[in-house]
């Protein structure tokens, strides 16, 4: 399941609301962006109960926080808390906890309204650039630009600004 929502073309958003820990914290990471309560308590608790991760905590974490962050959050065993969570990195914003659930719509809602494939082709670039030089990475940039720009989605997004109007985004 989580290769599942790594590979996905479309964004996916993690709700952290509440406490996440090991396996939760391996789907969370799993998702593109992750968003928590002010309330949210993020941890590992693999080698608290005598096993290891097995699914993303070993090899994700430290891409998302950097090893050494990893390694304390791992280590410990311990629970942080959004504050600290946002400030390593392993979360992206924080919201308060009456309106969570609004806030994270809006946050949906503002990825949802561009080019499906616009989304899909960035993610991918996003996602490669982690195990590619600067080089590499900006080649890719271009390649996927010029095929990009074939697309109805970068017509439709070029004559929208053009005509100060909404882009009408088909994903083709």
């Amino acid at each position: 399941m989580l290769d599942r929502i790594r590979a996905s073309a479309k964004p996916v958003i993690a709700a952290i609301n509440g406490t996440t820990v090991a396996g939760g914290l391996e789907l969370a990471l799993a998702c593109d962006i992750r968003l928590a309560t002010s309330s949210a308590r993020i941890g590992d608790g693999h080698l608290k109960f005598g096993t290891v991760p097995g699914a993303g905590g070993g090899t994700i974490t430290p891409r998302a926080i950097g090893p050494g962050m990893a390694k304390l959050l791992l280590f410990t065993a311990e629970l942080w808390g959004a504050q600290r969570a946002l400030a390593a990195g392993l979360i992206e914003a924080i919201f308060p906890d009456d309106t969570f659930l609004e806030e994270v719509d809006k946050v949906a809602e503002k990825i949802s309204c561009h080019s499906p494939s616009g989304l899909a082709i960035t993610k991918a670039l996003v996602d490669s650039s982690q195990s590619q030089s600067i080089e590499e990475g900006l080649g890719a940039e271009i390649d996927a630009l010029r095929q990009y720009m074939r697309s109805h989605d970068f017509a439709e997004g070029l004559a929208a600004f053009k005509e100060k109007r909404v882009p009408q985004f088909t994903g083709t």
